[in-house]
């Protein structure tokens, strides 16, 4: 019997294909080797994002100059995380950081990730109206450590604050308190603003006529309080009469403030609630009824004469009174004689003229005795533009004997007028002709030491038509700067013509005046020359003579005629 014999290379195969099937990798004839270690994979290029969407303003829109809070939503669109970081608004902007919370701190924002962020800040004042940007500073890291400062901006409406001023009676107090008809009185009463623009020129006036309590004591019933700030209070003590036939009790008196807004007057009226005691007085009460000047305006170095009007509204008469201009001291005893030594100190603004500057009026009976007196002044050259007190002080004998010195004031506005000086660059002929357009054309030059404020300059014909020129802007003008005006003017009908030209201007009392400015010629026809017979007119575009026709060539032909050539 034979035993079977494997056969060796088929088995090895078979082993070698069983082993593959398991997953057993079999090496022959080596030496076994280490596994490498696996590296960290690369990071993909790229950066974290932030980006600020879905803004909420409140509110809206924000008026500028005050806070307002804007909430959004911060979003990582890039492909790396961000690593903390800070969001502001921009500090450059008009949107200002205003409190602790106008910076907010952000967490770490993986690539798409949101975080709500709310921040408060402030509108400037001088914001424009209407949209503006607004803009968000980013500062953030990722994991490199890398910095990154980005920004994000949105559109915000802006509305302005409307500026106004409020001024009003907030106080006042009366001395003595009841009143006394006839006697002088102090009212101090307190004026606020309580608005957000300037109220600038406030004058408080304490309006008389029929029923008054109070009248015009001896610095008039107009009292200057200057410019008021927002929130700014004013304190006034006033000194004047009260009405003689002012009724007993409780009285309402009326006020007016009048002011300047951005250069728009203004007023605010009020009245007040005095109280009036028993007329029982007797003695005399002069009033400075109303006075005028005889030039208006007043200019430094102008002469001019004042008229005034005293009234005796008091109960007793008022014995040879003086009227002095200017300032007495120590006036003496007096006695009869009429008033008394003294010492009189004349007004540095206003000079009399003519006079001393005391003139005598005799006496003024009791309940409404009046007297009119004029005195001509000369104004001091070396004054500026404003409004002067020229003092008026009475000296009488009353009821008792006595002498009684009272002092008025009358205000007295001076103006120092634009020293223009004009230089006709095309002076207006004696005679024109009718139809016939006339050039005007000058310059004006500011000689004087101050700006003026030149506004418009107008340009009229009497007997003539502005056909060019008739209105123009100039402006303010510096001194030694000129301004160009020109125009054309056509005269109309035959006989005289009268060219104005007015330039109106702003005065350093900020009210309007006119300089005008007259140019006359003597307008006349001039008819054309008649035809004579003997001279017809010569035709300025003749007709041309017709050009003859060429005689005919009968000789060339016949020759051509005789050559065969045709004729």
């Amino acid at each position: 019997m034979k035993h079977f014999q494997p056969n060796k290379a088929r088995w090895t195969a078979l082993l070698l294909a069983a082993l593959m099937l398991v997953g057993i990798g079999v090496t022959w004839g080596a030496a076994a080797q280490d596994i490498p270690t696996a590296q960290p994979p690369t990071p993909p290029p790229g950066q974290p994002q932030l980006v600020a969407q879905d803004y909420q303003v409140q509110p809206s829109p924000v008026r500028a100059g005050e806070p307002f809070s804007v909430i959004f939503t911060v979003t990582n669109i890039g492909n790396r995380t961000s690593l903390g970081g800070l969001v502001a608004l921009d500090p450059t902007g008009k949107f200002l950081p205003g409190s602790s919370e106008s910076v907010a701190r952000l967490p770490d924002l993986t690539p798409g990730m949101s975080f709500v962020v709310a921040l408060n800040g402030v509108v400037m004042s001088d914001t424009p109206t209407g949209p503006n940007l607004m803009t968000l500073q980013f500062d953030f890291t990722d994991f490199s450590a890398e910095n990154y400062e980005t920004s994000s901006t949105t559109t915000v409406q802006v509305i302005n604050n409307p500026q106004s001023s409020q001024v009003t009676i907030t106080g006042y107090q009366v001395t003595p308190n009841p009143l006394q008809p006839g006697r002088l009185a102090i009212l101090t009463i307190q004026v606020t603003n309580s608005g957000t623009a300037l109220a600038s020129q406030a004058l408080l006036r304490v309006n008389g006529g029929e029923g008054a309590v109070l009248l015009a004591g001896p610095s008039g019933d107009s009292f200057p309080l200057g410019d008021i700030a927002p929130g700014e209070t004013k304190t006034l003590a006033a000194e004047l009469v009260v009405a003689s036939a002012a009724k007993a009790g409780p009285q309402p008196q009326a006020l007016t403030i009048t002011y300047l807004q951005g250069g728009e007057a203004k007023e605010a009226t009020g009245n007040l609630t005095l109280t009036v005691a028993r007329a029982d007085l007797q003695e005399a009460l002069i009033l400075l009824d109303s006075y005028a000047v005889d030039k208006d305006p007043l200019a430094p170095g102008d002469t001019f004469t004042m008229s005034l009007s005293l009234t005796n509204t008091g109960k007793s008469d008022a014995q040879d009174l003086l009227v002095t201009f200017g300032t007495v001291t120590d006036p003496g005893d007096g006695g009869s004689g009429g008033g008394g030594g003294g010492s009189t100190t004349p007004s540095t603004t206003f000079a009399p003229l003519g006079t001393g500057g005391t003139v005598y009026v005799g006496s003024l009976t009791a309940d409404g005795g009046s007297a009119t007196l004029e005195q001509a002044f000369i104004v001091d050259g070396s004054v500026k533009s404003g409004v002067y007190g020229l003092p008026v002080t009475l000296r009488y004998i009353d009821l008792a004997g006595e002498v009684v010195t009272r002092s008025l004031t009358a205000s007295v506005i001076v103006i120092q007028l634009p020293q223009l000086r004009f230089i006709d660059l095309s002076p207006v002929p004696l005679e024109v002709m009718t139809g016939q357009p006339v050039s005007v054309s000058l310059t004006a030059i500011n000689d004087g030491a101050n700006d003026v404020n030149l506004r418009t300059v107008q340009i009229t014909a009497e007997n003539g038509e502005v056909i060019e020129g008739a209105e123009q802007f100039i402006g303010t003008k510096k001194t030694n700067e000129e301004a160009s005006i020109n125009a054309m003017v056509m005269p109309l009908e035959e006989g005289p013509m009268t060219i104005t030209v007015t330039i109106n201007y702003i005065d350093a009392l900020n009210q309007p005046r006119q300089i005008i400015r007259e140019m006359e010629a003597t307008a006349i026809f001039v008819e054309e020359p008649p035809i004579d017979p003997n001279f017809p007119p010569v035709d300025p575009f003749p007709t041309p003579e017709p050009t003859p026709e060429p005689e005919p060539d009968l000789l060339g032909r016949f020759l051509r005629g005789l050559l065969g050539l045709g004729s």
